[in-house]
């Protein structure tokens, strides 16, 4: 039997796993255009109900509105509510309220469903709820209108799936005598093949769903406790080549929050996992 490792092996072994790993993502397209109190946005004037303040962190800080999702502008994705508003805050500190140790620890960050939206609140109300407060750090300056389109996706090598679920356990079936745990160790054996197979396949974006992207690993690969946060509720990358968009998460980082499956049937989101790094 042939053995040898080739790039049309690898290939039809990606194959595989993408066509086992595929599903439905909702791919988000940010614009300058001002948004709407009731829109999906990125920052801006955030939702609130007639008798909410602003949340706050741990210290009474106040926290600001990274973004805001109308499930009513989104198209449906299996297991997210059909209806209701969505919003994440985060801290205005150099780590924007990231808990590095305990990354579900919201007294730095939150997450807030909204089921019900009570349409008869409006912006001038809102502003005079919300006073003038100091924003030390943030990803972006300005406030953006999202609009969503859905589509389908494959696993990409930053899910660590990839290694323990998909690629790697199919490699292992076909090249049993060679067997690698991870990835990163086909590219010290084949380098070339891997940079041809994998360089700049899998285009990171704003979603909702689907697989993330990082640029330093994903946490859940190396933190036990959080496997079970299952699904990626949303995505925001650096963007800032688009003159009419500037948001920079570090160095050209990538924002991520995860949530286990059931929770999110369960319309849950007192138990979600922040992420975010850079390059």
């Amino acid at each position: 039997m042939n053995n040898k490792v080739t790039l049309e092996k690898l290939e039809k072994i990606l194959e595989k796993t993408e066509r086992s790993t595929l599903k439905d993502v909702v791919h988000i397209k940010v614009s300058s255009e001002i948004p709407a109190l009731f829109d999906s946005k990125f920052g801006g004037i955030p939702y609130l109900p007639p008798d909410k303040e602003l949340p706050i962190d741990k210290d009474g800080n106040k926290l600001k509105l990274l973004a805001q999702i109308n499930f009513e502008q989104v198209p449906h994705l299996d297991i997210f509510p059909k209806e209701g508003i969505l919003q994440f805050f985060i801290g205005t500190d150099d780590l924007y309220g990231l808990d590095f140790d305990n990354q579900t620890n919201q007294d730095g960050f939150k997450v807030i469903y909204h089921e019900f939206v009570d349409l008869s609140i409006n912006e001038e109300d809102i502003k005079m709820r919300i006073e003038e407060y100091e924003v030390e750090d943030f990803p972006f300056e300005e406030e953006y209108k999202v609009e969503f389109n859905l589509s389908k996706e494959k696993i990409s090598t930053d899910d660590y799936r990839f290694d323990e679920e998909g690629f790697i356990k199919e490699f292992n079936k076909e090249f049993p005598s060679i067997k690698v745990s991870e990835l990163f160790e086909l590219y010290d054996l084949y380098e070339d093949i891997y940079i041809e197979l994998f360089e700049n396949k899998y285009p990171n974006k704003h979603k909702i769903g689907g697989y993330p992207f990082f640029t330093q690993g994903d946490p859940r690969g190396y933190k036990e406790d959080l496997k079970r946060f299952d699904t990626l509720l949303l995505q925001i990358d650096s963007e800032y080549q688009n003159t009419d968009v500037d948001i920079m998460w570090g160095d050209s980082g990538v924002c991520n929050f995860f949530i286990n499956s059931q929770d999110l049937k369960n319309k849950d989101f007192s138990k979600v996992v922040y992420n975010w790094d850079c390059y």
